[in-house]
C-alpha cells in the first residue's frame, strides 16, 4: 500500500496518519529523502543517444506500485521518444501477470532480466521475451515467457511442461 511507503520509508513512524500531511512541508521533505522514487522524466533522449539499454518490469499484482503507473510511464516515454517501436530500440517493459512487488504473488515470480540486458548491450540483441516461472519455497513450476509491452504471451498448446519456449508474443487483444 502506498501509504505504508510514506509511513515506514519516509517518516519512519508506524503510527503516521496520512490525514496529517502538511503539503507545504512534507512534499519538499519527501523529495529530499526519497527523490529517487520520483522518476517522472519521459524524455530519455540523452540515455538513448549514449547507447543506453533499459529493461523495466512490473508485477501485475503489485500492491505498492500499481501496474497502471508503470505502463503510463512507459507510454509517456514512448510518446516523448517517437512511439513504441522507437522506444523498444532502447527500452522494454515486461509485465509479470500475478506477480507482487518485486516478486511473490500467484503468477510468474522468478526471472532474471540481467542476462537479457547483457546480451542486448554486448551483442545488440534486444530481448524478444524473458523466461519466467512461478516458484514456491520448494518447487519451481509453470514456466512461461514474459513479453515486451504491449505484447502478451500466449501458449501454443495446453502442455505447460514445454516451458517458456512454448509461448509466443502476440499483440495484446485489449
Amino acid at each position: 500500500m502506498r501509504v505504508d511507503v510514506l509511513r515506514f520509508f519516509l517518516f519512519h513512524d508506524p503510527n503516521w496518519d496520512w490525514r496529517t500531511i502538511d503539503w507545504d512541508r512534507d512534499v519538499e521533505y519527501a523529495t529530499q529523502q526519497l527523490g529517487f522514487l520520483n522518476a517522472t522524466e519521459t524524455n530519455l533522449t540523452p540515455f538513448a543517444r549514449r547507447g543506453g539499454k533499459l529493461i523495466l518490469y512490473a508485477g501485475g499484482a503489485d500492491p505498492v506500485v500499481p501496474l497502471a503507473d508503470t505502463v503510463n510511464y512507459y507510454e509517456g516515454v514512448a510518446k516523448a521518444m517517437g512511439g513504441i517501436e522507437k522506444t523498444k530500440e532502447f527500452a522494454r517493459l515486461f509485465i509479470a501477470p500475478g506477480m507482487g512487488h518485486c516478486g511473490g504473488g500467484r503468477g510468474p515470480n522468478r526471472f532474471d532480466p540481467l542476462p537479457a540486458l547483457d546480451e542486448w548491450v554486448t551483442q545488440g540483441s534486444p530481448p524478444a521475451k524473458l523466461p519466467a516461472s512461478y516458484q514456491t519455497a520448494a518447487k519451481v513450476f509453470r514456466p512461461r515467457a514474459l513479453c515486451p509491452y504491449p505484447e502478451v504471451a500466449r501458449t501454443r498448446t495446453t502442455d505447460t511442461s514445454k516451458g517458456s519456449s512454448d509461448f509466443v508474443c502476440v499483440a495484446n487483444p485489449l
